[in-house]
């Protein structure tokens, strides 16, 4: 296994600080049998060929290995996964064809991806592959499959996340999402836990947004209204950014869904992330104010930015009626919103004060 190491010249190939001489022993260090010795390996690879979601040259050069290690080894397949994962939802503001590339690179495994998800594999790379295909979306095999695996499915967390990823995996097309929709609202009629229930609702948000049942956005608001069940012990990274995963899928049915979470929010701060959700479906990007979030340099250094699009003019406020006037008026009755100082509504040119914004409405 990795024979192919040897044939590359990796004093050629560039990572994000010089030349990728480090990466073979940090690839076969992935197949060791030590889990320290393999997290070590993981950090030498994550941390160098993709950093923080940026990509450099190296990242479709380690792709085939990676998919090797996935399939035949037995040890580092979780870590194979996951790094794949990263790769594949990378980008590269200096060379965007590497952002073609590496996803080019990590489809090809897609035969390898579905092997891993049979339940002989070890649960956490089944976890890992489900999550990976459902980014890949290979030709609109993966929601049918993973919506009948996850029928099947005796383990309620993985019954979940397969769930979830078949919605994911189904959004970017129509036919797809109608026909495991069915499916979709069958789970969640015999869904024998609030997770499963959740799980399947988000799924359906997913694969027929406006379309969605209303038994499933009342099962949507009621996860918005009550806190999130802790991650079950040793499937923590399952269940990242699943806490918002009901606002996710409320986006998806629409407007009407978001305005409805509002008050139910049990905090402020959790108001004011439905608000800003309401916000961008309600008003066009460019009224509002882009947010780049450590942006990387070639260098490797990276700058948090915050800068308007209109470069710095005063907007004006934007007419207040139709969805905008929607949202505006449910964040007036939230009273829990307006415990939160933040410059958001003038970032879209809109007072900030309640009695403001109040006297505009009327």
């Amino acid at each position: 296994m990795l024979a192919g190491l040897d044939r590359i010249d990796w004093t050629q190939v560039q990572q994000a600080f010089g030349h990728g001489g480090h990466l073979p022993a940090a690839l076969r260090g992935l197949t060791s049998s030590d889990p320290d010795e393999r997290t070590s390996a993981f950090w030498k690879i994550d941390n160098y060929v993709v950093v923080q979601g940026y990509l450099h040259p190296a990242a479709p050069v380690v792709v085939p290995f990676l998919i090797e290690i996935a399939d035949a080894s037995v040890h580092g397949q979780e870590e194979a996964l996951d790094l794949l994962y990263e790769i594949h939802m990378g980008y590269s503001d200096a060379q965007p064809e590497l952002s073609t590339q590496a996803r080019a690179a990590v489809t090809r495994g897609t035969e390898v991806y579905f092997r891993l998800l049979e339940p002989a594999s070890d649960r956490l790379v089944r976890a890992a592959a489900a999550s990976l295909l459902a980014e890949v979306r290979p030709a609109g095999l993966v929601a049918p499959r993973l919506a009948a695996l996850a029928v099947r499915e005796p383990d309620p967390e993985l019954r979940a996340l397969f769930l979830m990823c078949a919605g994911d995996a189904s959004e970017p097309d129509e036919a797809v999402g109608a026909d495991i929709a069915p499916l979709l609202e069958a789970e969640l009629m015999r869904a024998a836990s609030p997770a499963l229930a959740r799980a399947a609702a988000s799924a359906l948000a997913f694969a027929v947004h406006e379309h969605t049942p209303e038994a499933a956005v009342r099962v949507m608001l009621d996860a918005m209204a009550t806190e999130f069940p802790p991650a079950p012990p040793g499937l923590t990274w399952l269940w990242r950014t699943r806490s918002e995963r009901p606002l996710l899928g409320l986006c998806r049915v629409g407007l009407a869904a978001v305005c409805a979470a509002l008050p139910l929010m049990p905090t402020p701060r959790e108001a004011h992330n439905v608000f800003e959700a309401a916000l961008s479906i309600a008003l066009p990007e460019e009224r509002g104010f882009r947010h780049l979030c450590d942006r990387h340099e070639a260098d490797g250094s990276f700058a948090r930015e915050y800068r308007r699009l209109s470069e710095g003019q005063a907007l004006a406020p934007p007419a207040l009626e139709g969805d905008l006037g929607l949202v505006l008026r449910a964040a007036l009755g939230c009273e829990r919103l307006w415990q939160v100082h933040s410059n958001l509504l003038a970032m879209y040119g809109l007072p900030v004060a309640r009695a403001e914004l109040a006297a505009l409405l009327t």
